[in-house]
């Protein structure tokens, strides 16, 4: 569990910050590690009155992501970014201004030794906090029972959300993952889990 506080000061500005940051807009919603981009193409398409900011770390994926953007017109309410989410989100002035973070099938981290790197126990989740709106909304989804165990967990014990919605996926929806897609055709349960952020801090 994250002990130490964030510190937003000491992590560099990613290139070309500044001209990402004059084309975001409000309401705005957030992908974490958008692999290939399926999840947030849909759903810009779906919400054109929103402004999706989605963040893919990986090279090989933000590729795929740029042709698959492209091949869907370029979504204009849709931006793309490639880098660490961590490094972008801290620098956007976005404090108590998101409506929705995404975090869909992020790396378990199986391994005990590896359970600081889990987004639910890290220092950063509470700058995501700071991000959201007064009754703004996280969304996880994993295919892993203890993981949805473990964010349920965290996120109302130690973050202090309340949940909206803890749902289990079972069949193909609107704005799935290209991961959820694989999973569900191999007959696995995926669970989405909602919380929302109240007036406390």
């Amino acid at each position: 569990m994250a002990k130490r506080k964030f510190r937003r000061e000491l992590i560099p500005k990613p290139e070309g910050f500044d001209l990402i940051a004059e084309q975001i807009k409000f309401p705005l919603s957030i992908e974490i590690g958008s692999g290939t981009g399926l999840f947030a193409i849909e759903y810009a398409l779906n919400n054109p009155q929103k402004c999706i900011f989605a963040i893919e770390k990986t090279s090989e994926k933000y590729r795929k992501f740029l042709s698959n953007f492209n091949k869907a017109r370029c979504p204009q309410n849709l931006i793309v970014v490639h880098g660490n989410a961590v490094a972008w989100l801290a620098h956007l002035n976005l404090v108590s201004r998101v409506d929705e973070v995404f975090i869909l099938y992020p790396n378990p981290y199986p391994k005990a030794k590896q359970a600081n790197k889990r987004f639910y126990n890290m220092s950063f989740m509470g700058h995501i906090k700071e991000l959201l709106r007064p009754g703004g909304e996280i969304i996880f989804r994993t295919n892993l029972h203890w993981v949805a165990s473990e964010i349920l967990a965290s996120m109302t014990k130690f973050w202090r959300f309340a949940v909206k919605s803890s749902e289990l996926i079972t069949s193909p929806r609107s704005c799935s993952t290209a991961f959820e897609k694989k999973y569900l055709v191999r007959g696995e349960v995926c669970y989405e889990l909602v919380f929302v952020k109240g007036d406390q801090k």
